[in-house]
């Protein structure tokens, strides 16, 4: 029988695991302080079927179905996680180690996936539809709404030779593709997409993984629980197998690869086994003596043991500040860590997640690192396209990356309260439509003819830049034959008039711009006159001369 009386507003309270007698609707049991709403209880009530006695004095016990709070020291982690990706991408020179930012997010996700699995009591269809679905929900709407507002930069900002490499790599983004690289493939390096700064979809390759691993994970655990195994052992070996393929790997692999990384993930999942899964699967056996003791009388021995484990965690907060730092102070080092840095990173990641269980930090779990927790997966998704704009616009400006920085939070606010909270509300109807109209947008932006309605005549003709260099003649000679097939194919008629050229009227209505005499503007400097005399692209040739004078 269950008792349900007032809320309390102890924080921890629903940490603990609910007590082997704790059935019923669901509801909960709250006592807290002694006071009882209605009635009359005697001072401590005894079950009589396993002879638990409860302490009026304690705060909380929720049953399973109570709602724990979210963890505001993850939230703290991803913020400090993305934190890192933006100063690493940004200011490589000054932060070479924030690529461990990502290590983090996979071992944060290995946490919190492992807890969303383990809610379901029995792995069946129903189950893997609910999780799919759920995962969908909360990735895909916002993922191909970023693909697509990326899309509509290039095309806005970017000059149009940056049109080939983004098309092919956002086309492998849409598919979930862009962590699918070939070691041989020198142009799809890492280091050297982020030195080229040219790729806007480079980014996706860590949500590719990540999406890969929701796919594998419910089948681990269907695997785990049909043997007679622990779930801390069997993701122990299954990290430990992964982590061997990880180190024997070369380094696109060991980088790329979901298989590779397998093993940050199941880290985050032994830290939700180690601190709450077990105990819950279990109260039996549950040896934290603190809260048995909240749960039941003790003599005074366990007394004494139960002082000896709460004077122990508070170590805790001190050991976290620790790790912490040393987090901080590894990621900022001026020059570049050796391959097991990633190693260290995610068992640092690991620990201080399983702390966070008993204890959170208040650098993690203040408003701000919440907030920047919150807004983590929008401002991961946003921030490395501005990246790539304002490189191209300003490549030798620190001034416009701090201004890119804050562009990139204030977009990310922006998306996260606009379309993000709003669409988490929605049906699973509407989640799909909005998700399948998002696809189709996406796979239409990948065709710069539809959106432009030009001929790609760079491509015909090889010319990679219409920017004109002075000193480069062959270039600007493959500049004109591609103006002179534009002129003839795409846009004969007025509109193709040479910018800055005075076109002569003959009076006759069958001659005007682009044919017949043109003269150009004579700003520059030079003595020398050059006058270009041919059929209608010899103001294209002018045109030319002009320019590169």
């Amino acid at each position: 029988m269950l008792l349900t009386m007032e809320a309390a507003t102890h924080e921890n309270a629903t940490r603990f695991a609910p007590p082997p007698f704790a059935k019923g609707t669901g509801d909960g049991l709250v006592i807290y302080n002694g006071v009882y709403p209605k009635g009359k209880f005697p001072k401590k009530m005894k079950n009589s079927q396993n002879g638990h006695i409860l302490n009026p004095k304690f705060t909380s016990i929720p049953t399973a179905k109570a709602h724990p709070p979210k963890r505001r020291d993850i939230q703290g982690l991803r913020a400090w996680a993305i934190i890192l990706v933006l100063l690493f991408h940004y200011f490589p020179e000054y932060f070479p180690n924030g690529y461990v930012g990502v290590d983090m997010f996979f071992v944060i996700s290995g946490y919190l996936i492992g807890m969303i699995v383990c809610k379901f009591k029995v792995l069946d269809r129903q189950a893997l539809q609910t999780f799919y679905y759920r995962r969908a929900k909360r990735i895909f709407p916002l993922y191909y709404l970023a693909i697509g507002l990326i899309f509509v930069v290039m095309y806005v900002c970017l000059p149009e030779p940056s049109y080939d490499i983004n098309t092919s790599s956002g086309m492998k983004a849409i598919f979930l593709l862009t962590n699918m690289k070939s070691e041989l493939d020198l142009e799809q390096d890492y280091a050297k997409l982020l030195a080229d700064a040219e790729d806007l979809f480079t980014h996706t390759w860590s949500l590719c993984v990540e999406i890969k691993w929701y796919f594998l994970v419910p089948f681990l655990f269907m695997a785990q629980r049909r043997l007679p195994i622990s779930a801390m052992h069997f993701f122990i070996g299954i990290g430990s197998i992964s982590l061997f393929y990880h180190l024997i790997s070369n380094n696109t692999i060991a980088f790329n690869s979901t298989f590779a990384r397998v093993w940050q993930f199941c880290s985050g999942i032994t830290a939700y086994v180690a601190t709450v899964y077990e105990k819950n699967l279990r109260p039996e056996v549950n040896n934290n003596k603190e809260t048995r003791l909240l749960l039941s009388d003790q003599d005074e021995s366990e007394n004494q043991d139960v002082q000896i484990v709460a004077e122990d965690r508070r170590l805790l907060p001190y050991i976290a500040y620790f790790l912490f730092a040393l987090i901080m102070v590894t990621f900022s080092w001026s020059t570049e860590e050796p391959h097991h840095l990633r190693i260290e990173m995610t068992f640092l990641t690991t620990i201080l997640i399983a702390i966070g269980e008993y204890y959170e930090i208040w650098i993690l779990s203040n408003a701000l690192m919440n907030y920047i927790g919150n807004i983590s997966y929008s401002l991961y998704l946003v921030h490395w396209p501005i990246f790539v704009t304002i490189k191209y616009f300003a490549p030798d400006s620190n001034l416009a990356l701090l201004i890119g920085i804050g562009l990139s939070f204030l977009t990310a606010s922006i998306i996260y309260f606009a379309y993000e909270q709003p669409y988490l509300k929605l049906g699973a109807v509407k989640i799909f439509i909005l998700i399948g109209l998002l696809f189709m947008a996406s796979l239409i932006l990948t065709q710069p003819s539809i959106v432009t309605n030009r001929i790609d005549y760079e491509r015909k003709f090889g010319v990679y830049d219409l920017n004109l260099e002075k000193g480069d003649p062959s270039k600007n000679l493959s500049v004109a034959v591609a103006l002179n097939y534009y002129e003839g194919m795409a846009r004969v008629g007025a509109s193709n008039a040479v910018e800055n050229c005075t076109h002569v009227d003959f009076g006759s209505k069958q001659i005007g711009a682009p044919y017949g005499w043109c003269k150009m503007p004579g700003k520059h400097t030079g003595k020398v006159k050059f006058l270009v005399i041919g059929n209608s692209y010899a103001c294209n040739q002018g045109h030319i001369v002009y320019e590169a004078g």
